[in-house]
């Protein structure tokens, strides 16, 4: 019998630590300078879209989640950015750019970690 190899449509570089989910709609992300919605979540990251101005570097190095329907909200999660992507910027007339960034959660308290857990045993919609 020929076996077929099954190709990865992720490269190896992007291999993850643990998988990532997709959260109900009302996820976002937060702190002083961004608010958008989650597009995954996982034990060891997540990723966001959100807008910026084009003229400042934004850097969330605390950043909170807040699921808005059951009003729960996380704060003071530490990151380190490993992309930030333009997704489009199709206006002319606004400084604002739609991006998405993905970060790796650093430095968990054990308590953060279990609210974490929670929150995907709670809201993930699926996983991929």
């Amino acid at each position: 019998m020929l076996k077929v190899k099954k190709h990865s449509s992720r490269a190896p570089s992007e291999r993850r630590q643990s998988p990532r989910y997709r959260l109900q709609d009302g996820s976002l992300v937060i702190n002083s300078t961004i608010l958008g919605p989650i597009l995954d979540l996982s034990l060891h990251g997540m990723s966001f879209e959100y807008y910026a101005d084009d003229l400042e570097e934004t850097r969330p190095a605390d950043i909170g989640i807040f699921i808005s329907h059951s009003k729960l909200l996380l704060t003071g999660l530490q990151t380190r950015v490993i992309r930030d992507s333009i997704i489009e910027n199709n206006s002319s007339f606004l400084p604002v750019i739609r991006k998405t960034r993905a970060v790796e959660f650093v430095d968990l308290s054990e308590e953060q970690r279990r609210r974490i857990q929670r929150i995907i045993a709670t809201q993930a919609v699926d996983s991929h």
